[in-house]
């Protein structure tokens, strides 16, 4: 049994409700690590065996390390039904998945990436061609700067829910002040690590999306206690 949700995991959306010593047990058993873009024909043939391809919503691929835009572009080709794409820690992939996502997956609304450090502002300009995003990680995406945040922010942000922009390197607090003027749906979101964020910031940001109930302001070095009047 363990075999088999190990075998499937990429498809099964959580597993967070098994007991820890199971959910090692079926994490070791998948090395994602080892899986490369000529192991996805065989993964996906297993996996259409127990879910239709047009009925194939979600799929894992975390931590792939040696996955390409070659094998992401074959996964969004295989899967056109995808709402929800975990590609954190794929640290080959890059822009060219970006595109092919933009063109296959039209109703994704769910993308991680974090730790993809070969994603950049051009990558987020297909990111922003997603018509039904709601939900979008760019941690630790360090190519990405002020012009990427804003392309999708622009686009995309009256849909967004969630936006995961901790420790991207390259952002300023202009890019928070492009959160607080183009996302008013926010429920989370997250710019640990920013270095140059201001209270007034923060204050514009909570101002804006009064539907924010998670902010994730770690290793902000700049930010004072001024900060907490607008967030309480």
């Amino acid at each position: 049994c363990l075999d088999l949700i190990a075998a499937h995991l990429h498809a099964i959306p959580s597993i967070e409700n098994l007991p820890a010593h199971l959910m090692k047990e079926v994490l070791d058993r998948r090395k994602n690590e080892k899986m490369e873009d000529a192991d996805l024909p065989f993964l996906l043939a297993s996996t259409f065996e127990a879910v239709a391809a047009q009925d194939l919503d979600f799929l894992s691929l975390r931590s792939c390390m040696r996955l390409t835009d070659q094998g992401v572009a074959f996964v969004c080709d295989s899967c056109p039904a995808l709402a929800s794409l975990d590609l954190s820690f794929c640290e080959l992939v890059g822009d060219e998945s970006m595109r092919a996502l933009s063109h296959a997956c039209k109703g994704l609304h769910t993308l991680d990436l974090t730790g993809c450090r070969q994603v950049s502002d051009e990558g987020c300009q297909h990111i922003a061609r997603l018509p039904a995003l709601a939900s979008l990680s760019l941690e630790l995406c360090n190519r990405i700067t002020d012009m990427g945040v804003q392309a999708v922010v622009r686009s995309a942000g009256a849909r967004l829910q969630m936006l995961n922009l901790g420790d991207v390197r390259q952002m300023t607090n202009i890019s928070v002040q492009l959160v607080g003027d183009h996302c008013p749906s926010l429920i989370s979101l997250s710019i640990a690590g920013n270095s140059q964020a201001m209270d007034m910031d923060i204050g514009d940001v909570c101002k804006k999306a009064h539907l924010l109930q998670n902010l994730n302001l770690r290793a902000c070095r700049r930010l004072t206690d001024g900060c907490l009047k607008p967030i309480a």
